[in-house]
């Protein structure tokens, strides 16, 4: 557990890293050797250790952290750059397989959030996910790839998910982590009227579609809560929250997106995580795309992504994952169900049909 001022110092490091300004707070620095240690075990639980690293080349040579522990970051800085031109060379792959059964999914989360950071090498990667907008597309895809021997298990929440040359990849029909099944043709409207403002971003020339900002917004602060209701979230899906608002803001409607996210029945959420954005990770509030309304449950919520870590997994299970060894996480089925009714008055009707879209799409597949 970190101390109130090594606290203070990895947010100091994390805003730094961030946003590219200089270290705000001085005053918790120097750090002992085990002060340093313990933020760089919680920078890894939160899997922003290469934001963090950024911060830390700034540091004036006296406050440092020990020479043995920079050596042990360098190399796992390099390591996530490594790994992210590999996710690119497999992700060029995909591309080219699904566009030989004229296909094109669209890329969510990941990889293209990266772009809106100041070094896109820095965010460590997870998953690949693609969302294929037809149904019979997402079947043709499935199809496809057991014909050529990749093993496809079939998961809750209308997803597929299989290995491609070492990375985890998912396919969703569902572009959305909405539950409420009332949502439907909503989101089908809202994909629709934005179809013609998704991105492209080029790998190596070959193209890979993006979602038109706002959709990339709420598809990711939807996908916070998501986690929020299940095993719980780390701060690295915050900063991608917040990346998306500061790069994408002036190319979204704010008047809109409020109204779309009342309708979907989250926007005391969203009002939660605006607060928790500005306070906490920094971002600047006039960046936000409306007007907030002040949450009083920000700091309860930030004191449970701050203890949940990165999907509700520690550092030993991130360790053992990489070792192919098994991994439970600590959440049980009681704890999902005290996190449900926690959450409830954030999103009730996400809360209520959570449960059931994960049966219902578990006994369906």
């Amino acid at each position: 557990m970190l101390g109130k001022r090594e606290v203070r110092a990895f947010f100091t490091l994390l805003r730094t890293g961030l946003w590219r300004h200089p270290i705000d707070q001085l005053d918790c620095f120097p750090l002992s050797d085990l002060e340093w240690k313990r933020i760089y075990s919680h920078a890894i639980r939160h899997t922003v250790e290469g934001v963090l690293f950024d911060a830390v080349q700034t540091l004036d040579n006296e406050i440092l952290p020990p020479k043995s522990m920079l050596r042990v970051w360098v190399v796992r800085v390099e390591k996530i750059a490594q790994r992210n031109a590999r996710m690119d060379e497999v992700i060029k792959d995909q591309v080219q397989f699904f566009h030989q059964y004229n296909l094109s999914p669209v890329l969510l989360k990941g990889r293209g959030v990266a772009t809106t950071y100041p070094n896109p090498k820095r965010r460590s990667c997870g998953d690949i996910d693609w969302c294929f907008e037809d149904y019979q597309d997402y079947e043709k895809a499935t199809e496809s790839l057991e014909k050529i021997g990749i093993r496809i298990h079939r998961s809750a929440g209308y997803s597929v998910n299989f290995l491609w040359k070492g990375f985890e990849t998912d396919q969703h029909q569902r572009q959305f982590d909405i539950s409420n099944p009332f949502l439907k043709r909503c989101l089908q409207d809202l994909e629709k009227e934005y179809a013609t403002s998704e991105q492209i971003m080029f790998i190596d020339e070959v193209p890979v579609r993006l979602s038109a900002p706002i959709l990339q917004s709420i598809q990711v602060n939807i996908h916070i809560l998501k986690h929020l209701l299940s095993f719980g979230i780390g701060l690295r899906q915050l900063c991608d929250a917040a990346r998306i608002y500061y790069t994408y803001s002036q190319n979204m409607d704010g008047v809109r997106l409020r109204k779309t996210y009342r309708k979907l029945g989250v926007l005391n959420w969203i009002n939660t995580l605006h607060q928790i954005l500005v306070e906490y990770i920094g971002l600047p509030v006039e960046e936000l795309p409306f007007a907030n309304a002040d949450s009083k449950r920000a700091t309860s919520v930030m004191e449970d992504i701050w203890q949940s870590g990165n999907f509700g997994f520690t550092t030993d299970d991130v360790n053992n994952m990489k070792q192919q060894q098994p991994v439970k996480r600590e959440a049980s089925t009681t704890a999902i169900i005290k996190r449900l009714i926690t959450y409830l008055p954030y999103a009730p009707m996400e809360a209520i049909s959570f449960p059931f879209l994960q049966l219902y799409s578990r006994w369906f597949h």
